[in-house]
């Protein structure tokens, strides 16, 4: 179930920076900071370090650094989307719906995150009463 997860959110995040990317220039224009397109390519991240690292560095610190790569993404889509509400033309439309896309996309990877972290609790729970 980790690895549907982990690809929901990749094709999420793939699309929402796609869609950032094909609005790179109105994004300029108006002074959008660059670095939300990269940002929202940390979603999975975060999801694959919550999956795969708790083995090697123990749950809280593994769910805390995947939780702390997607606060990132979420903050600038949402900067950039009040950027551009606040710009007063109707050209910006395409880049505020490719920022509410990533921001929206963020939101999702934060469930799809607390899903994985509450069912890989459920299944340490399970684990340690089968084996008591």
């Amino acid at each position: 179930m980790g690895y549907i997860i982990l690809v929901l959110a990749l094709l999420a995040s793939m699309r929402a920076g796609m869609r950032l990317f094909e609005q790179r220039a109105l994004l300029k224009e108006f002074g959008v900071s660059t670095p939300v397109g990269a940002a929202v390519m940390l979603y999975p991240l975060g999801i694959a370090k919550a999956l795969f690292l708790p083995a090697l560095f123990g749950a809280g610190a593994a769910y805390l650094a995947g939780f702390a790569l997607l606060i990132p993404g979420l903050v600038f889509s949402m900067q950039a989307k009040r950027k551009l509400q606040c710009s007063g033309t109707d050209r910006t439309k395409p880049a505020e719906d490719a920022a509410e896309l990533a921001f929206v996309s963020g939101l999702g990877c934060v469930l799809l995150f607390l899903l994985s972290l509450f069912m890989g609790a459920g299944l340490d729970y399970s684990a340690e009463s089968v084996f008591r």
